[in-house]
């Protein structure tokens, strides 16, 4: 499998549906939260646009913007 030409959508699914190969109780769900919280945690961390863009996206939805 070529991961290059898998778009982001395709490289995250793969990686939350290959961890858990059934979803017993709705655990590739909370599997899934955890995973693409900590991912955000992660590059807000590293890259500061990526902080600034959440920043934005909250003052958003906060009728802040």
């Amino acid at each position: 499998m070529n991961t290059a030409t898998m778009t982001d959508a395709d490289l995250t699914q793969f990686l939350v549906n290959d961890a858990i190969p059934q979803d017993i109780g709705n655990a590739r769900m909370a599997y899934a939260a955890g995973y693409f919280e900590s991912t955000i945690l992660s590059l807000m961390a590293r890259y500061p646009e990526v902080r600034k863009e959440i920043e934005d996206r909250v003052n958003f939805r906060k009728g802040n913007a």
